[in-house]
C-alpha cells in the first residue's frame, strides 16, 4: 500500500511539473506573438512634409528619416544635395540639384554618355509635370549595389533623385506626393 502512495505522489508531482511547463510555454508564446504584433504596428511611420528652402517644391517622406542639406558653390554654378538618411542600412534617398545648361532635352543616352562608370538598365521615360522624367536602375561599375535613379529638369535645374533599390517602393510613394509650388 505504501508503494502505491509513493507512486501516486510521484505521478502527482510529475503531473504538476508538466502542467507548469506547458503553462510557461503557452505564456511565452503568447508574449512573442504580442511583441510581433507590436513590432508590425510600429512599422507604420508617420509622414512628414519636406518643403525646399526656396519653396519651389515639397513632398511627403517617412518621418523616421533625418535630412541634411549640403550646398556647394562653384564658379558660376550652385549645387545642392539633400540627403534623407536612416540608421537602417539601405534606407533613405538623396536629391542632387545642379544647374542644367543644356538645350537638348534630357535623355537616357545623354545620361549614359555623361556617366560611363554606371551600368544603366530598365530605363523609362515618362512625360509628367515638370517635363520628361527619366527613371532607370544604376549600378556603379565594380560595386555590389544598385540604385533607382529618377532624373528630370525643371526651372533650369537638373534633379537627380537616388535611392538603394531596397528603398524603391518608399521612393515611389515619395515621388507621387511631390508637388511644385508657384513662386
Amino acid at each position: 500500500m505504501k508503494n502505491f502512495l509513493s507512486y501516486k505522489k510521484i505521478f502527482l508531482v510529475l503531473f504538476v511539473c508538466i502542467c507548469l511547463f506547458l503553462g510557461f510555454r503557452f505564456y511565452t508564446n503568447s508574449n512573442i506573438k504580442t511583441e510581433e504584433r507590436t513590432t508590425e504596428q510600429a512599422k507604420v511611420v508617420e509622414k512628414v512634409t519636406y518643403i525646399h528652402t526656396d519653396n519651389t517644391f515639397k513632398f511627403n517622406y517617412p518621418g523616421d528619416l533625418k535630412f541634411s542639406n549640403l550646398a556647394e558653390d562653384t564658379v558660376g554654378a550652385s549645387n545642392e544635395t539633400i540627403i534623407f538618411s536612416s540608421l537602417e542600412p539601405k534606407k533613405g534617398f538623396e536629391i542632387f540639384i545642379s544647374p542644367y545648361f543644356g538645350n537638348a532635352p534630357l535623355g537616357i543616352d545623354m545620361i549614359m554618355k555623361g556617366n560611363p562608370d554606371l551600368d544603366v538598365s530598365n530605363s523609362q521615360a515618362v512625360d509628367l509635370p515638370p517635363g520628361k522624367i527619366i527613371s532607370f536602375l544604376a549600378k556603379p561599375v565594380g560595386s555590389d549595389f544598385t540604385t533607382r535613379e529618377i532624373w528630370f529638369v525643371s526651372g533650369g535645374n537638373l534633379y537627380q533623385v537616388s535611392a538603394f533599390i531596397e528603398f524603391e517602393q518608399e521612393l515611389n510613394e515619395i515621388m507621387k506626393s511631390w508637388e511644385w509650388n508657384s513662386v
